[in-house]
């Protein structure tokens, strides 16, 4: 019985998820990841439907966030584990400075290796569109996305998805 009830709740999120994500999606785990779009800071497109079928974390941080700091250096290393495996983790981050110039700065030191780089300028995280997609007030913010566009994780550190990664790859 159980069982038949994964199986279903699998189809109807496959179903739900596998249309082109649209912005009204809610943030929480089990439904579609909202869309993001936006231009990298090597000048690209990055759209979250760019990375259908596999595993994406999108992290909101910023470079004046202390616990940003601590974060950053495990979801370096977890993508740098990940990255060459069977099921390849991506990574798309979305930097909310409040001045574009000390984020690209910011940026330049700490040299990541995923090209998916967004850097916005916005006074408050809750007014940037895309963290209020996510329903993001506080940063960072960490959400792993399934290959199917479901949302896996919400709100949860590197090191939960790192396990959780671990326990469904």
């Amino acid at each position: 019985m159980l069982r038949n009830s994964l199986l279903i709740t699998a189809v109807l999120l496959l179903s739900a998820c596998s249309e082109n994500q649209s912005t009204d999606c809610s943030p929480t785990v089990g439904s579609c990841a909202p869309t993001i779009q936006g231009t990298a800071v090597d000048g690209s497109s990055v759209t979250l439907d760019d990375f259908s079928g596999k595993y994406v974390i999108v992290e909101f941080y910023a470079s004046w966030c202390g616990p940003c700091h601590r974060e950053l250096p495990k979801l370096k290393r977890l993508y740098t584990e990940k990255r060459n495996t069977a099921e390849p983790v991506e990574v798309i981050s979305i930097a909310l400075e409040k001045n574009k110039k000390t984020g690209a700065k910011f940026l330049d030191q700490v040299d990541f290796p995923w090209k998916q780089q967004i850097l916005k300028e916005s006074n408050f995280v809750r007014f940037d569109e895309d963290a209020s997609a996510y329903d993001v007030t506080d940063i960072p913010a960490s959400f792993l996305i399934g290959p199917d566009g479901s949302i896996l994780a919400a709100h949860s550190s590197i090191d939960q998805i790192q396990a959780m990664l671990e326990s469904i790859q």
